[in-house]
């Protein structure tokens, strides 16, 4: 064979396989939940009395999906569907959103139009006096006009950490490379210093005369009369913050520190078992201890409240409010120590998924307590059934099951009952055969086992099994339960006939079995997957990562894993890859054409879909309506989150480097026969 020949041949195959073990092209086309928050507060920001909220959902292919919340005395003033955004700042009556590749938008709030955008550099985090508008990037600081975007000046730096605008002086504190420089508003240089620590949030004084600043275990202090400034080490600080020329702070492990501007400790004591963020407004020193806000005042614990789960920081308000950031939004009016409103999210409790729809359940217990459930066809992203309570598998016949109290229930989609059977525990996670005519009952903590027939409305008891217990149906008639701790596995026919044991390495646990109903049943114990083929075992799989769920799909099984859905073919062994998200997911499900796949996030369900959104042309809108808002629903739940990016989240080779890859083959044959005349 000619070199030419096989040199085309190897241009087709580099250029073909990618191709074909690439994944589709997906779109995020609907979000499922019950909570406004429908995703993990990633920034926020606040002026006055609104608040913005930047909330990142899913990120696919290294593209993340988010959405900006801007919230008015407790109620969603307007939404904002995007990507990539990294920060947000709100000042006044403008929003700034500060996008990874570098555009930097100015939206006005009331009018929701966009007042200017500008393409800088990578960005990394946003400060602004009110006047101008600061954007850190990898190896540089920009200062924007906040009116117009033009830029006012520039600085080049290094390894940039916290950013804070003076109180009084109108200047500028950068932490970069381990050294803090301070910056007038044209761009001048005041004053510098070497803490040999890069900052990762700075905060000046009252009176603007010192800067604090930390990184980690460390505290730093400066005197701006002064070259030099003080490190302290104070245990992993997590709060800080000047009152009256004094400095508070707060470590990890809850103890509240009072320092004089010289560095001495002049108070300490411990408020809670874990310690977070720390903002002094008005006569209080507000601390998060735990899952708890403290107002203290000298010595004295003024109030104590529980605000938000999982507290994370403090983003001050007018009129002595404050709002507390964690799985959701509070505001406390700090005089009185009581909670204005709140807004909560849902977590996912359960999904799963049957010829081609998808049933999804929610828990929120904050600010009430409430569970959800919907039943969404994948295909038209239809919610086609929505209920409340523990409702909490669809079975393939089109009913639900659920356990009501110490009861087993089969409802249609109407809400009539079907079938009620007794069991003797309240509680559990059901486990339904493929025809509907069976269910596992498991406690699986008590390693307790029961086998419901429905249609002969009576409960069996399978046994009590060491280390716990989780189960999963073979076919109609045959089923098997483990032993997560152990390792153990015995399978049974119905109802309680135990036909063989096994056992795979217990040093991982399992975690979840999955069956495809015709025998084959995968096993997840770490970053293993083991494949039996009814009582044996038949294939050890290993990945690089942890492995979230996996479902299988004509023989095929499809994993989650180290931010990737993978496509496995069990018998050659052959994996292609379908996309890159992130986080790595912990239940999915793809329908049997793969044009669709349901992902359960923490706190929504989303679906992509290998249809690309529409592009609409719209009216003209009137004042009152939007422009950079993508959704105007008045819940989550009911519509799709379009991207106002319509680039693809796709794996796939680029069909560009196809054709020029076609075109070289081309012009290497055409050269061999040349050269062979």
């Amino acid at each position: 064979m000619r070199v030419e020949y096989a040199i085309g041949i190897i241009l087709v195959l580099l250029l073909i396989i990618p191709q074909t073990r690439a994944g589709q092209q997906y779109y995020i086309s609907k979000i499922v939940s019950p909570s406004e928050i429908v995703g993990n507060i990633k920034d926020a920001s606040a002026s006055d009395d609104t608040i913005a909220l930047l909330i990142e959902v899913l990120t696919v292919n290294n593209r993340s999906t988010d959405l900006i919340l801007i919230i008015k005395d407790g109620k969603i003033a307007w939404r904002m569907s995007t990507e990539n955004v990294e920060r947000i700042s709100l000042i006044g009556e403008t929003l700034v959103v500060g996008y990874r590749n570098g555009r930097v938008q100015a939206i006005e709030l009331t009018s929701r139009r966009e007042m200017w955008q500008a393409t800088l550099c990578p960005l990394r985090n946003l400060s602004s006096n009110g006047e101008i508008i600061v954007v850190a990037c990898e190896d540089k600081i920009v200062a924007l006009n906040l009116k117009d975007g033009n830029v006012i000046w520039e600085a080049n730096m290094t390894r940039i950490g916290g950013l804070a605008w003076g109180n009084k002086n109108g200047y500028l504190a950068v932490s970069h490379n381990g050294l803090l420089t301070v910056f007038d508003a044209s761009g001048k240089i005041i004053r510098e210093t070497d803490p040999g620590i890069v900052l990762t949030e700075i905060k000046w004084s009252d009176d603007d005369n010192f800067i604090a600043g930390i990184s980690e275990r460390f505290i730093f202090i400066w005197n701006l009369t002064r070259e030099r400034g003080i490190v302290k080490n104070l245990g992993f600080v997590r709060g800080f913050d000047w009152r009256n020329g004094k400095l508070w702070v707060l470590n990890y492990w809850g103890y509240l520190m009072e320092l004089s501007p010289a560095g001495a400790v002049m108070s300490k004591k411990r408020i809670a078992y874990k310690g977070g963020d720390l903002l002094a407004l008005g006569d209080c020193i507000l601390a998060i201890g735990g899952e708890y806000i403290y107002c203290i005042k000298g010595s004295s614990t003024v109030w104590k409240a529980y605000s938000v789960p999982s507290p994370t920081r403090f983003i001050e308000l007018k009129e002595g409010k404050v709002g507390i950031i964690g799985e959701g939004v509070t505001v406390i009016d700090v005089r009185r120590g009581k909670t204005e409103w709140s807004l909560g999210t849902s977590k996912l409790k359960y999904l799963a998924g049957w010829n081609g729809e998808v049933a999804v359940s929610f828990f929120s217990f904050f600010p009430t307590r409430e569970e959800k459930m919907y039943i969404v066809n994948v295909a038209t992203g239809m919610i086609t059934y929505e209920g409340s309570g523990s409702k909490v598998a669809l079975l393939s016949k089109g009913v639900l099951l659920y356990l009501n109290g110490s009861k087993l229930t089969v409802e249609n989609l109407e809400g009539s009952t079907i079938a009620r059977v007794p069991t003797p525990v309240y509680g559990g996670k059901l486990v339904p055969s493929p025809n509907g005519d069976y269910s596992l009952v498991i406690k699986e903590s008590d390693g307790k086992v029961y086998l419901c027939h429905i249609k002969g409305n009576r409960t069996i008891n399978v046994g009590r099994f060491s280390g716990g217990a989780i189960g999963e149906w073979l076919n109609s008639t045959a089923f098997v339960v483990a032993s997560p701790s152990y390792g153990d596995l015995y399978f049974y026919e119905i109802p309680d006939k135990l036909i063989a044991e096994s056992k795979v390495e217990p040093g991982r646990g399992i975690q979840k079995l999955v069956s495809n109903y015709k025998g084959l049943l995968a096993i997840v114990s770490g970053n293993v997957v083991y494949v039996f083929n009814g009582t044996n075992e038949v294939k050890q799989l290993s990945f690089n990562s942890s492995v979230g769920h996996v479902q299988w799909l004509n023989g095929t099984l499809i994993v989650s894993t180290g931010n990737h859905l993978l496509a496995v073919d069990v018998d050659g062994g052959y994996i292609s890859p379908i996309l890159e998200v992130d986080p790595t997911p912990k239940i999915f499900y793809i329908s049997p054409d793969m044009k669709v796949i349901a992902i359960g996030t923490e706190h929504s369900l989303v679906l992509l879909s290998q249809t690309p959104p529409k592009v609409e042309v719209e009216q003209a809108k009137t004042e009152t309506e939007t422009e950079v808002e993508t959704r105007q629903e008045t819940s989550s739940v009911h519509s799709p989150l379009k991207t106002t990016h319509r680039e693809s989240t796709s794996g796939s080779f680029p069909m560009e480097f196809l054709i020029i890859g076609v075109g070289l083959v081309t012009v290497a044959v055409i050269f061999g026969i040349i050269k062979r005349r």
